[in-house]
């Protein structure tokens, strides 16, 4: 019982008087500590660069809760890997990246000004879902269910045209 005073005790000491704030540091200390963290061969001599850039993408996404509690969700931060490219053309994107590629070499490469709308519906083929069966006879049938699956994307496309939302 004895023990477990003592190391309460010991714990309260170390919250209050030895512990410091996240949000008390400087950039120096938590630049040192990215630079201690990815001490190794893979990112080598580009320490320094990429402890920057880590530095600047956990400060980016900082929040404070209702409580006055300061977070760093590190889930926030997604990193993107481009094939060919050397490790110092990496760069932070302050915002949000999409990591595709053009269909063809006809698309434009660049769209400006973009409008980005956030679905929470699928824009793919409509599927059956799973569990379901539909058992079809006549191949005639088979093909009028594939052209209504290809209607309802093009009903949810033609939704979103409507919508105008610029």
């Amino acid at each position: 019982m004895l023990v477990n005073l003592h190391l309460l005790q010991a714990v309260k000491f170390i919250d209050e008087l030895l512990a410091i704030k996240t949000d008390k540091l400087g950039a120096d200390v938590l630049l040192a500590a990215a630079k201690t963290s990815m001490g190794s061969k893979i990112v080598g001599a580009e320490g320094d660069f990429f402890a920057q850039m880590v530095v600047e993408a956990i400060q980016a996404v900082h929040t404070t809760d209702q409580s006055g509690r300061v977070r760093y969700p590190v889930r926030a931060i997604n990193v993107l890997k481009a094939n060919g490219q050397s490790s110092l053309e990496s760069k932070l994107i302050k915002g949000y990246a999409v990591n595709c590629a053009r269909a063809a070499q006809g698309m434009p490469t660049r769209v400006a000004p973009a409008r980005i709308a956030c679905l929470d519906m699928n824009l793919q083929k409509a599927r059956l879902q799973m569990g379901v069966q539909v058992l079809v006879t006549d191949p005639k049938e088979l093909e009028a269910i594939r052209q209504r699956e290809a209607d309802i994307t093009k009903e949810r496309v033609q939704k979103i045209l409507d919508a105008d939302l610029g």
